[in-house]
């Protein structure tokens, strides 16, 4: 499992090199939101450098570049996340030509400032009851 922070960098350790990853080409992170379906993708970058043992940078940033490892979560809570390995630099859709394969597949918690604080109610109606008899 991933977890990821928002407004931060966070490191990804992905050991793609055992899926046959070739380091010339790009790799392809999608998230899906677990509750709104919603897609996230990002290009990772500094993957020219990769080892068994590396990292990835994933930037969480308001203002995101998709191309160069930003990206913008505004919900927390848990996404399904997928890797893909592409010929592509510029490309975002996982069901595009240059996809080449994919690499894994997973979960990932999004925590953050946005985390929804649960606090408990106290039930203030009157519970006394008037009957009216004529």
């Amino acid at each position: 499992m991933l977890l990821i922070k928002q407004d931060t960098t966070n490191n990804l350790y992905f050991n793609v090199l055992a899926y046959g990853f070739d380091y010339t080409n790009y790799i392809l992170l999608v998230l899906t939101n677990d509750m709104t379906k919603k897609q996230y993708a990002v290009i990772l970058y500094g993957t020219n450098t990769l080892t068994p043992l590396s990292y990835v940078p994933l930037i969480e940033i308001k203002y995101p570049n998709n191309l160069a490892s930003e990206i913008r979560l505004k919900d927390t809570g848990y996404y399904k996340y997928q890797l893909y390995e592409q010929s592509s630099g510029t490309n975002l859709n996982k069901n595009d030509a240059s996809v080449i394969k994919p690499l894994n597949f997973g979960k990932a918690f999004v925590s953050g400032a946005g985390e929804v604080v649960y606090t408990e109610h106290e039930d203030t109606t009157d519970t006394t009851n008037y009957m009216y008899i004529k």
